[in-house]
């Protein structure tokens, strides 16, 4: 797990976020976490918000030459279950099911895949928080290759 601190000012101008409006708490954690990747892992982003029916994968990105799956959740400090616990088995199984056809839509499908969690964590001072679980065993990987 890595984690880093930052002021959330630099990515919405006066720093205020409406936190009753989901689509755009969202999305703040979604822009976020690219840009956590891109410049302090130096993941090279594929796409984001990769879409397979009623299924979404938040980013699919490159660290090397590993493929990677993430799933971005975005929390208030407040709340009673982390975004890293919040991934019940519904969406377990729709990870799986979106992972798979994005899997199945590659010419050369990659030697190595994995699955991380970036959970970003903001208080009412908005400061945030970014936890990033590496390898995360959503599900098994023959489950996603058949």
């Amino acid at each position: 797990m890595f984690a880093i601190k930052k002021r959330i000012d630099n990515w919405f101008g006066n720093g205020f976020i409406d936190v009753n409006d989901k689509k755009s708490v969202g999305k703040f954690g979604e822009n976020v976490a690219t840009q956590y990747l891109r410049h302090k892992k130096k993941f090279k982003i594929i796409t984001r918000n990769w879409k397979k029916g009623h299924g979404e994968i938040d980013i699919v990105c490159w660290d090397i030459d590993v493929l990677v799956f993430v799933e971005v959740r975005t929390r208030s400090i407040k709340s009673n279950v982390t975004g890293y616990y919040s991934i019940n088995k519904k969406k377990k199984e729709i990870l799986r099911s979106v992972c798979k056809s994005y899997l199945s839509g590659l010419n050369k499908p990659p030697k190595n895949f994995r699955f991380d969690v970036v959970e970003l964590k903001f208080s009412h001072y908005h400061d945030y928080s970014i936890h990033h679980f590496q390898n995360v065993a959503l599900f098994n990987k023959f489950d996603i290759t058949k």
